[in-house]
């Protein structure tokens, strides 16, 4: 005698509500502990009973309300659209730990209460980009960015969040001042989750990134199988360590912007490319370039037929760019637009380069006043690698990114060149969104190729054997 569905699809649901009971009650006596040991006093039986028992009710309440979000959009039936979205929520609440592995600054109550903020908004966001998104590539995702930032924190603290620092108290030079869109982020969230902005930064790294990958798979599915879509993240795990010597608060928003810009362009949703230049244009200036690569698409692609709305959505681009950097200059550099000139400071690095290379050769030891690493690791992450992939096997590119890539390239390069330090890599990190899909694009089409080719081999000594 089978089992009917129901009861066995109810079970289930109270197995999983039981596990988010458990989690909760974890969180609710971590959150307790902090709480305790930040105001100098030990964790009485109140406090954790009263701990437990929010974290324990809290915590299915939140993913309750998700799942009742989630099941209006996808359709799915209740059991279904609970243990799929309570897989991610318990892989999610593993992550809390994060906080714990950093020493410096804090990592309070405010933070894990920040941080459990961030993951419900995560998972939200993962069903936006795809109503059945498997928990195991959401939880693949939060442990890449949740290991990229990790590696971050103690740069977050000294360089990134002391910039962050200086804007948010009006002592930061131009044109930092005028980048204003994480650091005006972090003055807000800090209102609520009264946190040390380098905590809170740490954390939204974290949802930057994880945004970025669920962009990339997107933008891939439809070019490449599943697989590769969903692997295709990995890439960055490679790329971007390679840059992390030096790292600034506009650097992830802007990967995670040029991804979701590349994105829109991929379905044409030509509105959200101009509500991304108008975000993009608060946090760094290069975002101008994918107005250019926007029209150039447009172009190519309409093979000049649609050049009136090239011109449109360019223009309408263009015009909200320049707003949204007007309107900052005014509210804090007095009405001056800065502008960034580094060209000097990059030929000297390039002789510099080169005077270490005959150095080298005739056994000179500079060492102690140059140090060529940061321009191997530029060759080896951006010059080299992913684009001589991309240049070699351009014919295996979807159309999208042959017209673009080049575009942004050229231009990016360009600008590092004139208003950036071209020893610093992450001034690259626009090109990375593009590189990434293209990359993966060209390995999947070789590899298939390649599996055609076999199959078709066998099929021929098979008909040639008696």
């Amino acid at each position: 005698m089978t089992e009917s569905p129901r009861p066995a699809a109810s079970r289930s649901v109270f197995s999983m509500l039981a596990l988010q009971a458990l989690m909760g009650a974890w969180v609710g006596l971590a959150i307790a502990g902090h709480a305790a040991a930040a105001n100098d006093a030990s964790m009485t039986g109140a406090v954790a009973a009263l701990g437990l028992v929010m974290g324990a009710v809290g915590y299915p309440l939140l993913w309750g309300a998700l799942v009742s979000v989630v099941r209006s959009r996808s359709g799915e039936d209740l059991p279904a659209c609970f243990a799929r979205l309570g897989g991610m929520s318990l892989g999610a609440g593993l992550l809390l730990v994060w906080p714990y592995q950093f020493e410096a600054v804090s990592a309070g109550p405010a933070v894990v209460a920040f941080a459990i903020a961030v993951m419900a908004i995560a998972v939200f966001i993962a069903t936006l980009f795809d109503t059945r998104l498997p928990p195991a590539v959401f939880l693949l995702y939060a442990l890449l960015a949740l290991v990229l930032t990790g590696q971050l924190y103690h740069l977050a603290v000294y360089n990134a969040d002391g910039n962050i620092l200086s804007v948010m108290q009006g002592t930061s030079p131009a044109p930092w001042s005028q980048r204003i869109l994480m650091p005006e982020t972090v003055r807000w969230v800090s209102k609520v989750f009264r946190a040390h902005p380098a905590d809170l930064m740490s954390v939204l790294r974290v949802l930057m990134l994880f945004v970025l990958f669920l962009a990339t798979r997107r933008t891939l599915q439809g070019w490449v199988s599943e697989g590769w879509a969903t692997l295709a993240p990995l890439l960055y795990a490679l790329m971007l360590p390679l840059s992390f010597d030096w790292i600034y608060p506009t650097d992830f928003p802007e990967l995670m912007l040029v991804a979701l810009y590349l994105l829109a362009m991929r379905f044409d949703r030509h509105g959200w490319c101009v509500v991304l230049m108008a975000v993009g244009a608060a946090n760094r200036e290069v975002m101008a370039v994918l107005a250019v690569a926007h029209g150039a698409h447009t172009l190519i692609d309409s093979r000049g037929q649609a050049w009136r709305q090239a011109v449109l959505w360019v223009g309408a681009q263009a015009a909200v760019f320049l707003a949204v950097r007007f309107a900052i200059a005014q509210w804090v550099g007095g009405g001056a637009v800065a502008v960034e000139l580094d060209r000097g400071e990059n030929i000297g690095a390039i002789r510099q380069y080169f005077l270490w290379l005959v150095g080298v050769g005739h056994g000179v030891d500079l060492s102690h006043s140059f140090d060529p690493l940061p321009r191997i690791r530029l060759f080896t992450a951006f010059a080299g690698g992913g684009w001589l992939i991309c240049k070699l096997w351009w014919r295996d590119l979807p159309p999208l990114l042959l017209h673009t890539m080049p575009v942004v390239g050229l231009l990016v390069i360009a600008a590092a060149w004139i208003g950036g330090n071209i020893n610093e890599t992450r001034i690259f990190y626009p090109i990375l969104p593009f590189l990434v899909p293209g990359i993966v694009t060209i390995l999947a089409s070789q590899m298939a190729r390649r599996s055609d080719e076999a199959i078709d081999a066998r099929a021929d000594r098979s008909s040639i054997s008696p």
